[in-house]
């Protein structure tokens, strides 16, 4: 998997393609239109990272690669359920005055529409996420 599709979201400057979602936590700011997430109060990177992993591991058609360089946005993929067409995701996790957070970018690798596929994905992720953690 290249970084031509799955650019790591907090060095991301440039999102003209349709069929992307990327969602980040007030504050992180990276000049890119994105959608705002939010921020764990009191949790660390480590522990909103981990809890992530999880749930990312427990969608269905879902590998996590791991990361592209120790410290990194982490790579995952996930496949369509009658074609298995590639989406791919990078994910990292920020600290910041508030908390923690999520980054999250996730791209359809064919088509020029996604249907709302990525936002719908990383609504639902980023939603057990919040129950997970609570």
């Amino acid at each position: 998997m290249g970084r031509k599709h799955v650019p790591d979201p907090t060095t991301l400057t440039d999102r003209k393609a349709r069929n992307t979602d990327l969602v980040a936590p007030p504050g992180f700011d990276e000049g890119v239109k994105r959608r705002d997430g939010r921020l764990y109060p009191g949790l660390s990177a480590a522990k909103v990272r981990d809890a992530f992993l999880d749930v990312a591991r427990g969608q269905p058609r879902v590998t996590v690669l791991g990361q592209q360089q120790a410290g990194g946005a982490w790579w995952l993929v996930q496949r369509s359920k009658v074609f298995r067409f590639p989406d791919h995701i990078s994910v990292s996790f920020v600290e910041a005055p508030g908390g923690a957070g999520v980054v999250i970018y996730s791209a359809s690798v064919y088509g020029r529409s996604d249907l709302g596929a990525n936002a719908k994905r990383v609504d639902a992720w980023l939603a057990e996420l919040e129950r997970v953690l609570g």
